[in-house]
């Protein structure tokens, strides 16, 4: 998760953006045995359909920590207004926890496959 979050504040977290900027492929290895251009060749095993649904899925990963993250910053300031509401802040507090834990179940998610487009 610390991964995750230090690569998007430095800018170096792969996107699903930056991951569909095509490689620097010379033309022989963009090639297959038939000399036709083929996409396992291109792209180290993976299909370009692979391919766009891993970018695809990344992006949606992306949004859904977006989203989690807002809702965390919510139940901060929701919390901080319930200082003096013991009940509320237990309420606030388990639904934070929740929020904590979907968001690093996404994180994680978000990991694997960054790392499985970095490697091919």
């Amino acid at each position: 998760m610390d991964e995750y979050l230090e690569r998007r504040a430095s800018g170096t977290a792969l996107s699903a953006r930056a991951a569909a900027a095509p490689a620097a492929v010379p033309a022989e290895q963009r090639q297959g045995a038939d000399g036709q251009a083929g996409d396992q060749a291109v792209t180290g095993g993976l299909s370009a359909k692979e391919l766009r649904d891993l970018r695809k899925e990344l992006n949606r990963l992306e949004r859904q920590l977006d989203k989690l993250g807002e809702r965390e910053a919510r139940l901060h300031a929701d919390m901080a207004g319930a200082a003096g509401d013991f009940t509320r802040l237990a309420a606030l507090d388990a639904e934070l926890r929740e929020v904590g834990a979907q968001k690093e179940t996404v994180e994680l998610e978000w990991m694997e496959l960054a790392e499985r487009l970095e490697g091919q």
